[in-house]
């Protein structure tokens, strides 16, 4: 049991190393790339089987040809994983180069396969229709995948209930109780008047017969 849980550790810790991941949907999603001319293009992808990814994009205002000897645009994708290795060169974690070719663009339209995950896009300017790598010196436009958006809203949080003890409440006085009360108190009230007043006028009448 020990040797199994130690093997599971040394493999785990053999994918942190290499910085593989493998997130469901990475690269499912649209993105509109911008640059700073006012070109702009529109990327979609959709993962269509187990690691097969459809990928159309829709361009405008593309300068053709980019420059008089530079002739194409491609089109590539990040590769998920890529990270700068020593004197500064990107690597992806499998030693391939972090940027993944996904075709070049003709008329303004793409339309491809891709085999990896991959995150962010770029559209380069190349001599060459077919490069091994892109020139980043020639970036015209670039942009990041989101997600897809489904309209969907998320669903609200329970809200927090605390548990107390139930408390009866007092029943309210009955209101025919609640008139009578107040017609006596205020009976009492004139009688207390009129038997101090009779009070005082009979100490007044006792003083004025004394004298």
């Amino acid at each position: 049991m020990k040797i199994r849980l130690l093997f599971l550790l040394l493999g785990y810790s053999v994918i942190r190393l290499l910085g593989y991941s493998t997130p469901a949907f990475a690269s499912e999603g649209s993105a509109l790339l911008s640059g700073p001319t006012a070109a702009r293009c529109y990327f979609a992808s959709v993962l269509i089987d187990e690691n097969r990814y459809k990928i159309v994009a829709a361009c405008r205002d593309l300068t053709v040809p980019p420059e008089s000897e530079i002739l194409f645009y491609r089109l590539w994708g990040k590769r998920l994983g890529a990270a700068l290795a020593t004197g500064g060169a990107k690597t992806s974690a499998f030693g391939r180069g972090p940027y993944l070719s996904l075709g070049d663009i003709s008329s303004g339209k793409l339309a491809s396969d891709a085999r990896e995950p991959f995150d962010e896009i770029l559209i380069t300017a190349e001599k060459e229709a077919n490069p091994a790598s892109p020139n980043l010196d020639k970036i015209i436009l670039s942009g990041s995948i989101q997600p897809i958006d489904y309209g969907l809203k998320p669903t609200s949080p329970l809200a927090r209930v605390t548990l107390e003890p139930t408390v009866s409440p007092t029943p309210p006085a009955a209101s025919g109780k609640s008139v009578v009360g107040t017609a006596f108190r205020i009976f009492l009230t004139v009688l207390l008047i009129i038997v101090a007043v009779a009070v005082i006028i009979s100490v007044i009448q006792r003083r004025s017969a004394s004298k």
